[in-house]
């Protein structure tokens, strides 16, 4: 009996050491709070059964089994280090320093949500182990921001207790531009152009530019625009040189920022146009052209305008000069050129420079000539090829002397010795690259004539009207005064009545009124000084919103009259007197 007695006792007492069942977080059945931000320590309470009976302690045998102590409860250290070493556009990759007592790792996420909000938080991951402190997050949705929150557990002894929380945020990376493309480019410009991606608040531009030995500078970053464009123009640059290009998306929100992968080009600017090119020489067959060097350019092409079009007539060219053989006497012909450059099996060609040039007249006809009051008065045919005329005359030394030019097909000369004769000689010419190129050459002897009509040269003042030149000269004590473009008579059916007049009415102002072949007219003038009885004379016609001089009279004349500027015949009323000689010619 008291060897029973003894056994139930000692059962008692080893009883009354064990903890209780733990009321705290189950290792396989329950889990921290995502939320929980400090550390949260769950221990077993330490009870004692109630017994109606105690029973006392043998005095003569003491109990041979150990009492146990129960084990201290361990709450894991906070994670110092929570941290993203590599992310992608679906993968975030995490890392986080080993915790002390921790047996397993949580790790709830919460989502950015469209509208820039977030989800709750919810568990994604269970890391077990000491020694695993790593975790990646796959499947995720690019440029989108992740919080994490991690936390540290010990579960032992049916016990569990976490850390503190350490929270962490991460992007993923946004996705590169679909496409990325050149949408223009000229010799000093390469515009690059991309489909947009609505992540982006900025654009990253990454560029290598061509060496002259052929190899490329490393990419450097160039230019960052802002996410609401979709394309960049970049000026400035040499021509017939490539230029490299890099994209990247960039999204930040924050102090979080994140780079997508690059999209690549490439492109080069074109030849430049060359800077000079002209006709250096003309014949009746032929025409030559050169233009100025091409940077990088390796040949050249040449084209020409034939009926209406454009036809390539050289190429491969690899000097810069050509001369266009068999052409027709007397016309102008319109020339391009421009360089080209080969690069990797490709050829890119540059910008066109124009010139227009004339091959020279057969047969320009011959050069008509009068003289009246020591003037020459040239005439000849229009030249097809000429944009203009310019004048000489021979001097003493049987050189050539210009004195004057035209753009019109008759040339009044200044007064020269009468009863001597003089060499005039008419060159046509057209510009080429900003030069005159000469198409021929007409020449002509006039004895010089003192007076006209039978009367000698006035003496004192007097006015000049040439109705060829469609020019007015007023000599004052017999020196020249005015010159000025004058319109005359309609050619044919109103001329100027050439021949030596006087002036016989001076007003101002006054009206012209009267009628002529159908139609009347009456118009106020400033300034009128009538030389003929049937009412011509010399007078103001503001009016006149085409100008004055050359062929205007063929066509658009007067009835008559000598239409004069404003200006010019305000001075040679001033001057003019009754009687005052006029002679037309």
């Amino acid at each position: 009996m008291k060897k029973f007695l003894s056994i139930i006792l000692s059962a008692l007492i080893v009883a009354a050491s064990v903890p209780t069942a733990v009321t705290a977080f189950a290792a396989d059945k329950s889990e921290a709070s995502a939320g929980a931000e400090t550390s949260m320590v769950m221990t077993a309470e330490e009870t004692t059964p109630e017994t109606t009976n105690p029973v006392t302690e043998p005095e003569t045998q003491p109990s041979t089994q150990p009492v146990t102590e129960p084990e201290p409860v361990l709450t894991p250290a906070t994670p110092k280090t929570f941290e993203s070493p590599n992310r992608t556009i679906s993968r975030i990759a995490l890392k986080w320093n080993a915790c002390a007592n921790a047996t397993k790792y949580l790790i709830f996420r919460s989502d950015e949500k469209a509208d820039g909000s977030y989800t709750e938080f919810k568990r994604i991951a269970t890391v077990t182990g000491k020694t695993t402190t790593t975790y990646t997050d796959r499947n995720l949705t690019n440029g989108t921001i992740y919080k994490y929150r991690l936390y540290a557990y010990r579960t032992k002894n049916g016990i569990t207790t976490h850390s503190g929380c350490k929270g962490l945020r991460v992007m993923t990376l946004p996705k590169a531009v679909n496409t990325l493309k050149i949408n223009s480019r000229s010799f000093t410009s390469i515009t690059i152009e991309w489909e947009k991606n609505p992540l982006a608040t900025e654009y990253v531009i990454y560029r290598s530019v061509e060496k002259k030995d052929g190899s490329f500078s490393k990419f450097v970053l160039y230019k960052t625009i802002a996410g609401n464009y979709r394309g960049y123009k970049n000026g400035n640059l040499d021509s017939a040189k490539v230029y490299k290009y890099r994209v990247a998306v960039r999204r930040t929100v924050g102090k979080l920022t994140g780079d997508s992968s690059v999209k690549a080009t490439s492109a080069m600017t074109s030849p430049a146009p060359t800077k000079s090119f002209k006709v250096k020489k003309s014949t009746t067959n032929s025409i030559s052209i050169a233009w100025a060097k091409i940077g990088r350019a390796d040949y050249y092409q040449l084209f020409r305008k034939d009926g209406g079009k454009f036809k390539k007539i050289a190429d491969n060219l690899t000097t810069q000069k050509y001369t266009d053989k068999g052409l027709s006497s007397g016309m102008n012909y319109t020339y391009r050129v421009r360089g080209v450059r080969k690069y990797n099996g490709k050829k890119y060609a540059g910008e066109f420079a124009s010139v227009t040039g004339g091959t020279r007249s057969a047969n320009l006809g011959s050069l008509s000539s009068k003289s009246y009051l020591k003037h020459a008065l040239l005439s000849w045919n229009y030249v097809s090829s000429a944009s203009g005329y310019d004048i000489f005359v021979t001097n003493s030394k049987g050189a050539l002397k210009k004195i004057g030019t035209t753009a019109y097909r008759n040339f009044l000369t200044n007064k020269y010795t009468a009863g001597k004769t003089y060499t005039f000689t008419v060159k046509p010419y057209y510009y080429s690259g900003g030069s005159k190129v000469f198409v021929g050459a007409m020449s002509k002897a006039v004895t010089i004539v003192s007076g006209a009509y039978g009367h000698a040269e006035p003496t004192g003042t007097w006015v000049e009207v040439c109705t060829e030149a469609q020019v007015l000269k007023m000599y004052v004590n017999g020196k020249g005064y005015i010159s000025t473009p004058v319109v005359t008579g309609n050619y044919g059916s109103s001329d100027t009545t050439p021949g030596y007049h006087t002036v016989f009415q001076r007003a101002s102002p006054t009206r012209l009124a009267g009628s002529s072949g159908g139609h009347s007219w009456d118009v106020p003038v400033q300034y009128w000084l009538g030389f003929t009885g049937d009412g011509q004379g010399i007078h103001d016609s503001t009016w006149r919103t085409s100008g004055y001089g050359g062929e205007i009279y063929k066509g658009d004349g007067s009835n008559g009259c000598v239409n004069t500027p404003y200006d010019a015949v305000a001075k040679i009323y001033a001057k003019s007197y009754m009687g005052m000689p006029v002679i037309v010619f």
